[in-house]
């Protein structure tokens, strides 16, 4: 359950509304759809960077809004 200022979850491919989950290396991402999935598990490590890289972008933004 997310609560008050939470960013997420999104899918780590498209950043779409996650529909299921995908383990690797003992951690949960959420995929949107199959295709999501399939490319998620083809390439996990780029879509991870890219995934924790968009949400530091988040985080920071949200950070500087605040008064």
């Amino acid at each position: 359950m997310k609560t008050s200022g939470e960013i997420g979850p999104f899918c780590v491919v498209s950043y779409g509304t996650p529909e299921s989950q995908v383990t690797y290396k003992g951690k949960t991402y959420y995929v949107c759809c199959s295709s999501c999935r399939k490319e998620f598990l083809a390439t996990p490590e780029k879509y991870i960077k890219e995934y924790e890289e968009m949400l530091a972008k988040l985080k920071k933004e949200r950070g500087e809004k605040k008064p």
